[in-house]
Order: structure tokens, then C-alpha cells, then sequence
């Protein structure tokens, strides 16, 4: 046995630290597995990272004070993975296998009672309890209460649990007729059915097996009190235990079809024979909207699951998750756990154990699922691999959508990523021979996709008051109600308006913790913050000039639920945003419109992915120019992402779609490349373009963030970063240091926001340059308590 223990600790330390481990724990202190050790003063979790059977200051080390699990937390293959993880990113293991596990790793426990051999044998001769007969003596030779007078509380609380007291009372208050010959009577006939209850839970141990002290006393009350007895006989056995519950779907799955089509058969059979042949192999599953391809999943999975392996699926969105998981558990019944960040602590802690214990050979869930510890896995599928939302935009920033590759990578089998829009970085790497793609470019209904026509915003009148509808959108939004079809409007923008103007003097009331102006709710009459969730009443008059009245500027979901009553006042209409999705009701009002409760869905991109609605034919997106002019190099892949992806909401059924689209640019290539729904196209002229401004996929960023309460010291802090930085870069490298510069949200909550990026002509460069950059930051720089910094590698969001 090791004698030495290597531990990461559960915080932003990059160092290890070595304890020694007491002779009694062993046999428990292995790579894994979750440890309390001293560190300073306190006591704190740590993970084991190795074990050692020497130590260079071996006089020097503290023992282990307690090992928390009787099986490691994390598996050698998540160990592995875990590691390399932590490495790319730059993050401490320790802080990483923290944040990798349910927020507490503490089972509900239960008493657990089995019966022994011995206590199989013992069953005829079981004595009566002795509180009973010890009673029935003194019974004999006095009046109850004399006899429970002299009765010790413990045993008075055993007789109560027996019911004895309860019904000897009733005799002798009038209750029942009879005198003190019938008390006798009644201990007599009492002393027996104690043996009898010892009896009965002996008896359904037997034919039931190992039982929860719970679930004896649903079947007997006095269980508690009868198990004791039977413990201390060496009839039953007690220990403590996990105790794991299931996470249930709310929703109705739809029935699988009976037939495929043929590339669905195709995509099957090639992703069936790569997890059979064995190794690690990446598939890039390019589908249209309504293709199909949740049904590939399934199939393929099952086949996996035939082999004896095990399978892990990742959606981008917890909204997402209610539907598949319910086409899931409705495939494959109990075998599938679901992980995200929406379920509550005990559930989550739950269904990691399942997956632990192997008891779910499936994994359905968010990001966060990608450190599932499942074993011996046969397959990895990313679904919507396009979306942004796999990346976490907190420490530590992982993208859970690269981290599959790698997991597939180590766990040695195939890896599927799955969009009818695929990332540009994905749909590069099949061109430079990183992935095979599997094409499907049919819908699995006789249906075509749907009609796209681009309503010019500029020459098209509005139909309603509030300026949101122009007349094409309004007159399909009320031939679409008459002919009793499904409506999704889409505007990627809550609240009710923008921002608020003064018409004096042109003041925007804007968040004082924030750089940001304050969205206006009307149904709460209040402004909002988005980033700090700051809020006031809405001021009568312009605060800053306190003459002028303020104007609503622009439009958000609640404005066009408003606008709806005019233009086609008898539709049920509801509207799906964040703000919904924090109150819980979005499964409820997702499922309500999939079964025709509901005319028109107003939301925004929480309703454009992956959900199937066969009674939609008529999207409206009411202005697809809000994401083209964000700051930021992928805006145009983003707007044709989500224009694509709601439009592929329409037309599912056995009605033809028809998209409107809004806009004010209806030349751009991103909006012409989705009327045609030529994703191909559009990626051929967008990695153009990003060819040329070495942006990726043919370059490498990272994005230096840096966070602090005064702007002076942290422009201080980063400016000596930046020269940091600056003096690592070996000119051969054509790595570029640019910055610092203010964020461009430079206030949240009152902290001020500057970053430092960084651009690499690959990942090995890139990673070569921050091994040595961020190390030679901390020692020159040495520790700022005002100023905050993290690299996030690979960055999807630069604002």
C-alpha cells in the first residue's frame, strides 16, 4: 500500500500538496478519490491526483484526517481527462474537479437493514419483547398505572410504539367493559404479537430483500424499535447508505417512426460501424432543420448500449432538455440520467451517482455534462454543436463541445457533432481532414423547407400602432389564424422597449453600476439592468434635464405581445424569454404549444433550438439586423445561425412553412445565404473573409480579462501585464498581444472591465506562448488584491 498521498485542492491554487495516509485508510486513498485534509488552520476537501510510497520531507507532512468516499469520485478515464482539461485551459486542478461535481456530494443516507444467515434459523424461536413482559408481571400485581409508574421512559416510549398504553388506557378509564382481569387478559395476548412483529419484518426481508428502514416502517410502525431488537439478537444487520433517486420527464415524447429514411439509415450504419470497429473517430452529422437527426442519436445508441458501453449526449440548452428527455426515457425507459445546472442540488447529486454506480448507461444533458463520470463509454454526441451557450463563460471556461472531441479522444470511440448550421471552426476541420461528414439534406416529412422571403423594412408600411408588423407579416400572422396553423414570432430582444429617450434633451437613463441603458418593462413599470439586474421605477419626467418626457425606443418580446391584440386580437398568444425561463413555466408552455394550446409563441433564441413543432407553418422574425452589427468578428455567422434555426421551426408537419423575415439590409450575404437555406455558401464567403483578418479558424485568441473596483490601478495592472506578455512573444511565433483596452461592457456591477487578447496562428502556439506568459505574469506582477485577471482560452464571447 502507498504511504504518500499527492492532493489538488478545491480551490485557484496551482500547487499540490502531499499527506501522508494513515494505516486505516489505506486501502480507501486512491487516484479519485475525494479526501479531507488540513491546510493552515482548517480542514478542506481535496482530491487524490496520485498516490507515492516515499516523500522527500516525509517529516514534514500532515495526514489525511478523513477519506469521503468508499470509491473514488472520479474514474482513471475522467481523471485523465480532467487533467488535460485543467492544462489547456490554465486552470488548477483542484478548482476544476470542484466545479466538475454536484454543488454537494452528500447523499441523502439511509438506514439500509438486511437480515443475517443467523437470523434465518432464529425465526421460530423469537421471544416476545421484553418491555412487554417485564409489564405483564408487574400488571398482575397492581393497577396499570402503578405498573407504568415504575416503567423507565425508555420503555414507556417502547410500549407506546408497541400501542399497549394506548389500548390497556381505555379499559381503565371506561372505554371498554371489563376489569383488571381483562388488563391481564390483553398483556397476555400482547406479549405474543411482540414476537409476531419481529416476525413479520424477518418475513419481509425475506421475500423482498434489503430494505430501507423507511419502507419497514410503511409496512410495520414499531419497525424502528423491532429492528433494534433484532440487531442486538444478530437476526438483522444495519448500515448506512446512498440512496439515489430518478429524474423524470414532464413532458410526452412523440412515438418513434416506423420507417427511416435512407440517410437516416446511412448516417446509422456509419456511426454504428465506427463505435463497433472501435477507436476514436469525428463525425460532423450536417442535417437540415426537421432532417431528423435526433433519431440518428437514438438508434446509434442503442446499438452502443447492445455492445455492453455506454453513451453521452450534450444539448446546448436546459430548455432543450425536458423534450429530449423525454423522447429519451420514452426510448430507452430508465437507463438515462440527465445533468444540468437547472435541477435542484439533491437531484443533480442523484443522478451523478446513478452514473457513478453504472446504473444509467446514458447521459443526457448541458455543458456540464461533459464531466459525467460515466465508464467504458461507446459514443459522444453534441447536439446543435454550433451554439455558443457550450461554452462557459465563467471560470473555468471550457467549451464543452472541444472537450468531446477530447473525451472521445481518450475514451477511444467515435465522436458525433450534430447541426443543420455548423460552426465554421467544425466545418473547417472536415475540409482539413479533422472530421468526416455525414450529410442529410432532406427532411424526414414529403415537405420541403420552408419559403424564406425578406421583407424590406424599408419600403414596407406597418400595420400597427407600435411600428412592429409590417403589412406582409400582419396579413400572413391572420390568413395563418384563420387556416388554424401555429405562428412563431422571434426577436432576440426581452422587455418591452430598449431604452427610454428624453425629447428634450436627449438623455438615456442608463444602470449606475453598469455601462449599459436600462431596458423599460411595462407590465412591471419599472427599467432593468440585464448584467446586474438593477432596477427602478420609471421616473415621470427625464432625471438629467427634468423637463423633457421619455420616449420607448425600440421593441422587445413584451411589445410584441401587445401589438399582437391589434393585429389579431382573438390569439392565444404567450411569450418565452430568460425571464420565463426563470420562473420554471417553460416546459409547461412549451408543451402547450407543441399540442395546438397555443396559436403564437413570441420569444426569443431560447425558441429557435432543436424543438419540434409539426403544427407550425409561419415564422416572423420581426428585425434580423439586431446581431448583424454587434461588435464582434462572428456576427454574421450568428445571424445566419439563428435565422436558419427558427426558420427550420416552421413546416415540420404535413403543412408547407413560410418564413417572413424583417430587415433593414436585406443585401447582406447572411440574410441572402439563409433565404436560399445554402449554409455551404455562406461558409465558402465567411471563412473568406476570415481568412483574410486572420480571425479562426485560422488563428488561435485568447482573451485576458481583467476586473477591478478602481480604473486607475487596473489599468496600471494591465498595462504591466501587456509588456509581460509583450516580452515572451518570440517574433518567430507571430503571436500578437493587443490591448489593454476598456471591454466593450467596461462597467458591470460597479467593477471595471479591461482585457488583453491575444492571437496565435495555431493551438500549439498558443499554448507554447501562455505557459510561459502567464507564469512570468504572477512572478513580475506578483498578487493585486484590487485587480482580478483570467485567461479564457478559445473565447466565443469578447465582450
Amino acid at each position: 500500500m502507498s504511504t504518500y498521498a499527492v492532493v489538488a485542492l478545491g480551490m485557484r491554487l496551482e500547487q499540490h500538496f502531499t499527506y501522508s495516509i494513515p494505516e486505516e485508510m489505506a486501502g480507501w486513498v486512491v487516484a479519485g478519490a475525494r479526501v479531507l485534509v488540513p491546510f493552515g488552520p482548517r480542514t478542506v476537501t481535496g482530491y487524490v491526483v496520485s498516490t507515492a510510497d516515499d516523500c522527500a520531507y516525509a517529516g514534514k507532512v500532515r495526514p489525511i484526517t478523513e477519506v469521503l468516499d468508499r470509491t473514488p469520485t472520479f474514474n482513471a478515464e475522467l481523471l485523465r481527462f480532467l487533467a488535460w482539461t485543467a492544462e489547456y485551459y490554465h486552470i488548477p486542478l483542484g478548482e476544476l474537479m470542484r466545479k466538475a461535481i454536484p454543488p454537494s456530494l452528500h447523499a441523502s443516507e439511509k438506514t439500509r437493514v438486511r437480515i443475517t444467515e443467523a437470523g434465518r434459523d432464529a425465526l421460530p424461536a423469537l421471544p416476545p419483547p421484553q418491555p412487554l413482559l417485564e409489564l405483564l408481571a408487574r400488571v398482575r400485581e397492581a393497577s396499570l398505572a402503578r405498573a407504568l409508574a415504575t416503567e423507565s421512559d425508555s420503555r414507556v416510549k417502547a410500549l407506546l410504539e408497541e400501542g399497549l398504553i394506548e389500548r390497556l388506557t381505555r379499559i381503565e378509564t371506561g372505554g371498554t367493559q371489563g376489569g383488571f382481569e381483562t388488563v391481564v387478559r390483553i398483556v397476555d395476548a400482547a406479549a405474543a404479537p411482540g414476537g409476531q412483529r419481529q416476525k413479520e419484518v424477518v418475513d419481509l426481508l425475506r421475500t423482498r430483500g434489503d430494505l430501507t428502514l423507511t419502507d419497514l416502517k410503511a409496512a410495520c410502525p414499531a419497525a424502528p424499535r423491532v429492528v433494534s431488537d433484532l440487531a442486538k439478537k444478530g437476526i438483522v444487520q444495519t448500515e448506512k447508505v446512498r440512496v439515489y433517486r430518478q429524474v423524470k420527464s414532464v413532458m410526452l415524447a412523440p412515438p418513434a417512426p416506423e420507417r427511416l429514411t435512407g440517410q437516416q439509415e446511412a448516417a446509422i450504419e456509419t456511426i454504428a460501424a465506427a463505435a463497433a470497429a472501435g477507436g476514436n473517430r469525428s463525425f460532423l452529422l450536417y442535417g437540415v432543420t426537421g432532417s431528423g437527426k435526433t433519431e440518428v442519436y437514438m438508434r446509434a445508441i442503442d446499438r452502443v448500449l447492445a455492445s455492453g458501453r455506454t453513451a453521452l449526449v450534450l444539448v446546448p440548452e436546459i430548455a432543450l432538455t425536458p423534450q429530449l428527455m423525454a423522447r429519451f426515457q420514452a426510448r430507452f425507459q430508465q437507463r438515462v440520467a440527465i445533468l444540468h445546472s437547472a435541477l435542484t442540488p439533491r437531484d443533480r447529486l442523484d443522478q451523478w451517482g446513478l452514473v457513478a454506480r453504472g446504473s444509467l448507461p446514458i447521459v443526457l444533458g448541458a455543458r456540464s455534462a461533459i464531466f459525467a463520470p460515466l465508464s467504458n463509454i461507446g459514443l459522444i454526441v453534441v447536439d446543435e454543436e454550433h451554439e455558443p451557450s457550450y461554452k462557459q463563460d465563467e471560470r473555468p471556461f471550457y467549451n464543452a463541445r472541444d472537450l468531446a472531441l477530447v473525451r472521445g479522444k481518450l475514451a477511444d470511440c467515435p465522436v458525433v457533432l450534430g447541426s443543420a448550421t455548423p460552426s465554421l471552426e467544425s466545418f473547417h476541420n472536415v475540409s482539413a481532414g479533422k472530421m468526416t461528414r455525414i450529410d442529410m439534406p432532406s427532411r424526414v416529412t414529403p415537405r420541403p423547407l420552408p419559403d424564406v422571403s425578406l421583407v424590406d423594412l424599408r419600403k414596407a408600411g406597418f400595420q400597427d400602432s407600435h411600428r412592429v408588423f409590417s403589412k406582409p407579416l400582419a396579413d400572413a400572422l391572420q390568413e395563418n389564424l384563420s387556416a388554424r396553423g401555429q405562428s412563431i414570432l422571434f426577436l432576440n430582444r426581452k422587455g418591452f422597449a430598449s431604452f427610454l429617450l428624453c425629447t428634450v434633451c436627449g438623455a438615456v437613463p442608463t444602470c449606475p453600476h453598469c455601462a449599459v441603458s436600462l431596458t423599460y418593462y411595462k407590465r412591471a413599470a419599472a427599467l432593468r439592468c440585464h448584467y446586474c439586474e438593477h432596477g427602478t421605477p420609471v421616473p415621470e419626467v427625464c432625471p438629467a434635464c427634468t423637463r423633457g418626457a421619455l420616449k420607448q425606443v425600440g421593441s422587445g418580446t413584451e411589445r410584441i405581445v401587445e401589438a399582437l391584440t391589434e393585429i389579431v386580437p382573438d390569439a392565444r398568444v404567450e411569450q418565452v424569454d430568460s425571464t420565463v425561463g426563470a420562473t420554471g413555466r417553460l416546459p409547461a408552455i412549451l408543451e402547450k404549444f407543441r399540442t395546438g394550446q397555443i396559436d403564437i409563441l413570441v420569444g426569443t433564441q431560447i425558441i429557435t433550438k432543436g424543438h419540434d413543432f409539426p403544427g407550425v407553418t409561419l415564422v416572423g422574425v420581426l428585425l434580423a439586423d439586431l446581431g448583424l452589427c454587434f461588435p464582434d468578428f462572428r456576427a454574421a455567422e450568428r445571424t445566419f445561425q439563428l435565422l436558419t434555426q427558427v426558420a427550420g421551426r416552421s413546416g415540420r408537419g404535413d403543412r408547407p412553412g413560410r418564413v417572413l423575415v424583417q430587415t433593414y439590409l436585406p443585401g447582406h450575404y447572411a440574410l441572402l445565404h439563409a433565404q436560399r437555406h445554402d449554409f455551404p455558401a455562406f461558409a465558402r464567403e465567411e471563412l473568406a473573409a476570415r481568412r483574410m483578418r486572420r480571425f479562426p479558424p485560422f488563428s488561435c485568441l485568447s482573451l485576458v480579462r481583467l476586473r477591478g473596483k478602481q480604473l486607475p490601478v487596473v489599468q496600471e495592472f494591465a498595462t504591466g501585464l501587456a509588456r509581460v506578455f509583450e516580452k515572451v512573444v518570440d517574433a518567430r511565433a507571430r503571436i500578437d498581444v493587443m490591448g489593454p483596452t476598456p471591454a466593450p461592457l467596461s462597467l458591470v456591477n460597479d467593477t471595471f472591465r479591461l482585457q488583453v487578447l491575444v492571437r496565435a496562428p495555431s493551438r500549439p502556439a498558443m499554448q507554447a506562448f501562455l505557459t510561459a506568459a502567464i507564469p512570468a505574469a504572477r512572478e513580475q506582477l506578483g498578487k493585486q488584491a484590487a485587480v482580478s485577471w483570467d485567461v479564457d482560452v478559445d473565447p466565443i464571447n469578447l465582450m
